[in-house]
C-alpha cells in the first residue's frame, strides 16, 4: 500500500491519471509533517471548543447529535448491517462506543497489570491533553474525568465476542 501511495505523490517523473494524483495529492498531504505540525490544533480548536462548552445535559445531547451528522460516533454508533436471521436483510444496528481502550475488562478487572494498564492510559490522556494546549492541572483533572466516564461506559458495554444488536432488539427498551 505505502508504495502505491508513494508512487502517485506529487513529484513523481511520470504521468499521473487524475485518481492517481488526487491519491498521490491525499497521501502527500497526510505525510506532510512540518505543515501538520506548524498548524497544530487549528483544524481541531472549533470541535474542541464545541466539546468545552457542553454545561448541561441538552448541550451534551446536541453536541452528540452533531457527531453523528457528521459521521463520527459519539457514546455510540449506528449502521447497518446484514440480518444474522436473515442474510437477505440489511438492518439497523446500534453498537456501543466511547471507550479508548478495547473493551470493558480493561476498565474493570482488579489485577496488578490492569491497574497499571489504566494508569498509563490516564497518562497518556493526560499527555494529549497538555499539548492540546491545557494546563497541567486542566490535563490531569480532565483525563482523570475521561477514564471516569469510559469506566462509566463501560459498565454497560457487552464483553469480548458480544455484537451489536439490531435497533429492533431494542425497541421494547424504547416504548416502541
Amino acid at each position: 500500500m505505502k508504495d502505491i501511495l508513494e508512487k502517485d505523490a506529487p513529484n513523481v517523473s511520470r504521468s499521473l491519471s487524475p485518481v492517481e494524483q488526487r491519491i498521490g495529492s491525499f497521501y502527500a498531504a497526510c505525510m506532510d509533517e512540518s505543515v501538520i505540525n506548524q498548524k497544530g490544533l487549528n483544524a481541531l480548536k472549533p470541535e474542541l471548543d464545541r466539546i468545552n462548552g457542553i454545561k448541561s445535559k441538552q448541550d451534551l445531547e446536541d453536541v452528540v447529535i452533531d457527531l453523528h451528522k457528521e459521521g463520527t460516533p459519539g457514546l455510540f454508533d449506528y449502521s447497518s448491517q446484514q440480518d444474522f436471521k436473515d442474510a437477505s436483510k440489511e438492518i439497523a444496528t446500534i453498537d456501543q462506543g466511547g471507550m479508548g481502550l478495547p473493551s470493558k475488562e480493561y476498565y474493570t478487572k482488579t489485577d496488578p497489570k490492569s491497574v497499571e494498564t489504566r494508569e498509563k492510559y490516564v497518562e497518556h490522556v493526560r499527555k494529549m491533553l497538555t499539548l492540546a494546549g491545557y494546563s497541567p492541572e486542566q490535563a490531569a483533572a480532565g483525563a482523570k474525568a475521561v477514564m471516569n466516564i469510559e469506566t462509566a461506559l463501560a459498565q454497560g458495554a457487552l464483553a469480548p465476542g458480544g455484537t451489536s444488536r439490531p435497533a429492533e432488539d431494542l425497541s421494547p427498551h424504547y416504548g416502541g
